[in-house]
């Protein structure tokens, strides 16, 4: 995991950058990360399912998990519908065992495994061991699940991780992008994105609204810019003088004499290339 992040920071970093050119690269690492984050979000929330069986734990599937994790959830749902038998087992210790029969396209089979399903605890496992090595259900799993009428996922092996919901809207595009630190303006900036991408979710799948939602959002943008007020806007020097709390100068004088070592030559680049940076 370490040598990973620290390839996705060299890529915005060089040992020769200043400090200051260090937090900024941090800052654009920062959100190509947060935009790679709502681009998957979209893919998913704009994302056409189609069902390969009438199964409501299929569709219970495509409203929890993200549109990659369904597609493997699905698979395993349709190949337990399909290629699996049951036969039960009876009970004991609490548990109801069943006998899975997992068979090939020729109805072969290939495999037995045993699954267990404890009712009041809402519990369900299999010796196939998938869900802990890949945290999803398997088809065997599903089997018995689907002949016992359950029409949902049992919520303990739903992963968090895999949830659509997994990032709160209050971590959506505007902290990247506004340095505010009213908490309620920041939670009023939030809701303004989440409710506009939420809005642009649903329409982007038909041509005519989306078109109508672009020319809302335009006039609507119109009307603000007419009632705003004539601000100069904020410039790099502002963000750096809230940033570091200090005030940056309009001129810059850096005084240093002639240099003969190779090692001063090295220090006279470094003052001139401050220099042009404030």
């Amino acid at each position: 995991m370490s040598e990973s992040i620290n390839s996705f920071f060299n890529v915005y970093s060089q040992i020769e950058n200043f400090l200051l050119n260090f937090m900024m690269n941090y800052d654009n690492a920062i959100k190509k990360r947060r935009y790679t984050q709502r681009e998957l979000d979209h893919k998913t929330n704009g994302v056409y399912y189609v069902w390969k069986s009438p199964r409501m734990m299929e569709q219970h599937v495509a409203k929890v998990y993200t549109s990659k994790l369904f597609f493997e959830v699905q698979k395993e749902i349709y190949k337990g519908g399909w290629f699996c038998d049951v036969k039960d087992l009876g009970e004991g210790d609490g548990w109801e065992h069943f006998k899975v029969m997992h068979k090939s396209q020729k109805h072969e089979v290939k495999a037995t495994y045993k699954v267990g399903l404890k009712y009041a605890e809402k519990q369900v496992n299999c010796t196939f061991g998938h869900f802990n090595r890949f945290g999803i259900l398997c088809r065997h799993a599903f089997r018995v699940l689907m002949d016992k009428f359950f029409n949902e996922i049992l919520e303990p092996y739903i992963l968090r991780r895999w949830r659509k919901n997994v990032i709160s809207s209050n971590y959506h595009l505007s902290r990247d992008r506004f340095d505010e630190e009213d908490a309620d303006v920041m939670k009023l900036v939030n809701e303004v994105f989440f409710n506009t991408e939420f809005a642009l979710d649903i329409v982007i799948v038909d041509k005519q609204k989306l078109a109508s939602f672009a020319e809302k959002t335009q006039l609507w943008l119109n009307d603000v810019k007419c009632n705003s007020s004539n601000e100069e806007p904020i410039t790099n020097s502002d963000v750096l003088e809230k940033l570091y709390n200090v005030t940056i100068p309009e001129e810059v004088e850096i005084f240093f004499q002639m240099f003969n070592t190779v090692k001063d030559v090295e220090i006279r680049g470094l003052l001139v290339k401050l220099n042009n940076q404030l």
